[in-house]
């Protein structure tokens, strides 16, 4: 959406430059009841604080109308030979299967690529999903590196206590089941 009144947004690089529109990077903000500090923690204010803007710690873009697009958290974002993959838009994809009820996407370490596509997915009750025609659909829905290189099928997720998806329990579990131990 637009930004609020009195919030100004700029999207920069990893060294703090402004972004062009439509390019893709950490969403900073401005506003005048912007914190001053973390409490007791100059290393995390050096961090995200910056003359007067805080960096959020999501990723996005900027549109040619001014609305702000949110893609992930840039602690989710999966790094596969130096390119991003956004889980959210991974997620998405699989998530428009009719087989599947939800979908968690994860970075699973990989000693050649940086890291690999996880998935961790619930199937709709009464479905018997087929793999093969799964991993079909898949290829038919997402470039190569975005393809999950595991996929476990879970009755239900680790939750955080906000009641989402406990993205690093989910990872825990897609890494101990690929390495055939229980979490």
């Amino acid at each position: 959406g637009l930004p609020m009144p009195d919030v100004q947004v700029a999207i920069r690089d990893r060294d703090g430059q402004d972004l062009q529109v439509g390019e893709i990077g950490q969403i900073w903000v401005k506003t005048p009841a912007l914190m001053k500090e973390y409490w007791h923690d100059e290393k995390r204010t050096r961090e995200f604080i910056s003359d007067g803007w805080v960096a959020t710690g999501d990723a996005g873009h900027m549109d040619e109308d001014g609305y702000l697009w949110f893609s992930s958290r840039i602690r989710n974002i999966i790094i596969h030979d130096g390119d991003n993959i956004f889980p959210s838009a991974v997620e998405r994809e699989i998530a428009s299967h009719p087989g599947i009820s939800e979908v968690v996407v994860v970075g699973i370490p990989d000693r050649v690529h940086g890291e690999c596509v996880g998935a961790a997915i619930i199937i709709h009750e009464g479905v018997e999903l087929n793999m093969p025609d799964f991993r079909q659909f898949l290829r038919e829905n997402l470039t190569e590196t975005k393809i999950p290189s595991h996929i476990l099928v879970v009755g239900k997720y680790p939750l955080t206590k906000a009641g989402k998806a406990d993205r690093d329990a989910v990872k825990a579990l897609l890494i101990n089941d690929i390495a055939g131990t229980s979490a």
